[in-house]
């Protein structure tokens, strides 16, 4: 159960440090935000179902949604 918490904890920093990046990009540099999302291809249903209530709750949870994706890659690079 430890490496479990631990691997937990590593999520949380992560996501962390993602938040602050796309808080940023969402503040700065629009066009490299949306490349981004491309990129990693973030379903655009997924971002429009979003109901933050300011840019600080919307960087989170678009940065869960990256990392729900990337998660997603590895699952079915591994499955299949």
């Amino acid at each position: 159960t430890h490496c479990i918490s631990s691997a937990a904890s590593d999520v949380y920093k992560r996501q962390d440090g993602i938040e602050s990046k796309i808080y940023y990009l969402l503040q700065y540099d629009t066009s490299t935000y949306i490349n981004l999302l491309y990129i990693i291809d973030v379903p655009e249903q997924s971002i429009k179902h979003l109901k933050a209530e300011n840019l600080e709750q919307f960087s989170k949870d678009i940065s869960f949604l990256i990392l729900k994706r990337c998660w997603m890659k590895v699952w079915y690079k591994a499955n299949y």
